[in-house]
């Protein structure tokens, strides 16, 4: 789940126990693990991708609009080891941002 406007960074993880609101995006998946997209989200690559893409806010905010989102550009999930995913998906709720922006360097062949 994804606030529509935040200062960046800002993806949560929900099971399905909630009904996102207005203002809200989510993003759902068959083939990725979703704790390791979560993590590929949250990387300063994703976020400068946003940057590029959106209407800067004052205050340093950007929108995570639908037609941004759309525009991101991740690595295939089959293009990633198991052993990375899961190591993506261990760092996905971290505070750790250098481990996190590491491992999604790492996904993005960087």
């Amino acid at each position: 789940m994804i606030p529509e406007i935040q200062a960046g960074g800002v993806v949560g993880y929900d099971d399905g126990l909630y009904y996102p609101h207005h203002n809200v995006y989510w993003i759902t998946s068959k083939g990725w693990n979703l704790r390791a997209l979560q993590a590929i989200l949250r990387s300063g690559i994703a976020l400068e991708q946003i940057r590029a893409f959106s209407v800067q806010m004052r205050g340093g905010s950007v929108r995570y609009q639908a037609q941004v989102l759309r525009k991101l550009r991740v690595p295939l999930a089959s293009s990633i080891s198991h052993k990375l995913q899961s190591e993506l998906a261990a760092v996905s709720g971290s505070n750790d941002q250098s481990q996190i922006d590491s491992l999604s360097a790492e996904a993005f062949a960087l």
